[in-house]
């Protein structure tokens, strides 16, 4: 029942309506989207919000109801490659390879960059990302089924890939510790992360 309620949810959108209010596709500007190639690594976490996407809210009101806030952040993938237009995320028909122009058409972004010292080696981590390709999206957002992934469980197992990764994304994984769960925002909250670039157009 939960995952046929999740599938509705995530298809329920209304872009024609921002149109209509805004004149415009998606939020973010042509200067945006130069400054966001501008900062892009190889590694990066991703951030995104769409405003005409009902599971954002959903998302968000999730995060509000474990933590006792409310930040609009509804999904999160990385950055495979240097090229600014290759990324891993997962959305409802999986875990897939998308470009650029499919994930900043939204109204926020915010690019993360782990905090730890230069020199990590992110072959494996990406190397994780590019595996998990196919595999299907897990509508029941269970951390410890590694067969189907959400955005954030895809994201937490390209990650696990760095060496110590317990002691450098401790934040993180203390914040799973405490709510039992993990929602895009905490990689925004949990300070394991600099926010290396943020624009909001919502």
């Amino acid at each position: 029942m939960i995952e046929l309620l999740a599938k509705i949810i995530g298809k329920i959108r209304w872009p024609w309506l921002y149109r209509a209010f805004t004149g415009r596709q998606y939020g973010l500007m042509i200067e945006d989207h130069d400054k966001i190639k501008q900062v892009l690594k190889r590694g990066d976490i991703v951030l995104t919000w769409r405003s005409s996407h009902l599971s954002s809210y959903f998302i968000a009101a999730g995060h509000y109801l474990l933590t006792g806030r409310f930040t609009k952040w509804s999904h999160v993938l990385i950055t495979v490659s240097d090229s600014d237009d290759d990324f891993v995320e997962a959305i409802g028909i999986g875990v897939v390879d998308s470009k650029f122009s499919k994930i900043f058409d939204c109204e926020a972004c915010a690019i993360l960059r782990p905090k730890m010292p230069d020199g990590i080696d992110w072959t494996l981590v990406i190397g994780e990302a590019l595996n998990d390709i196919g595999h299907k999206y897990d509508y029941r957002f269970n951390l410890k089924d590694a067969s189907e992934f959400s955005c954030v469980e895809l994201v937490l197992d390209a990650l696990k890939r760095i060496p110590d990764y317990e002691s450098r994304l401790h934040g993180l994984l203390a914040m799973i510790k405490n709510e039992g769960q993990l929602t895009p925002p905490m990689y925004y909250e949990c300070g394991s992360f600099d926010v290396v670039l943020e624009i909001r157009r919502d």
